[in-house]
This record gives structure tokens, sequence and C-alpha cells, in this order.
């Protein structure tokens, strides 16, 4: 059973901590910038913590599909089988084809 953490300060010491891999936070995690800014932590990357920001007046939706789209291209950058299988509802096929076609052709 997972406990509930407060919404996480990103101060320097936070983040310097994720960047090194010497801390961690559950997918999902409410963060919170030194700017007031809230968002969900998505997880690090050689170095680069991930966040979806909360945009001002976005509603529940928009949040939600805009942080599952962000996990979900995290999660199968490189994979197109698993990608297709298990992509949001959101993600049409026209998106699933353009991230592809622009993700190897930048790899080439």
């Amino acid at each position: 059973m997972s406990r509930f953490i407060e919404t996480v300060l990103l101060d320097r010491a936070t983040l310097a901590a994720l960047k090194a891999g010497a801390s961690s936070l559950p997918t999902g995690q409410w963060v919170r910038g030194l700017d007031g800014r809230k968002g969900q932590f998505i997880g690090t990357d050689r170095g680069i913590v991930a966040v979806s920001w909360v945009n001002e007046g976005e509603d529940f939706h928009d949040r939600t599909q805009r942080f599952a789209r962000a996990v979900w291209h995290r999660l199968h950058k490189h994979e197109p089988v698993a990608a297709v299988l298990h992509a949001p509802a959101s993600v049409s096929l026209d998106r699933l084809k353009e991230h592809f076609r622009t993700t190897f052709q930048n790899a080439a």
C-alpha cells in the first residue's frame, strides 16, 4: 500500500539529489517549483528532471491527459509496438505516426 507524500519542494538540494540518483520520487508525485508552480513528477533521465507542470486555467482532463502522454513518451520512446499497444486514449494514430517518424529521423 502506498503512503501519501505531501507536495515536494523542488529546491536546489532536492533537484541535485534527483539528478544524481541519490533520491527518487514516485511518478505522479506532486511537486512545487521555487517559482510556486505545481506539477507532477515524471522521472529523471541522464540528469534531467522531468515534470508535467500545471498551466494556469487548465482543467483536470487536459492536465491529466498531458501527464499521461508525457509518461507514455518517456516509457516507450523507442518501442513502437509497445507504444501503440499501451498509448493513452488521447494519443491518436496520427500523433503516433508523427512521433515515430521524427524520433527515427533524428536517430539516423
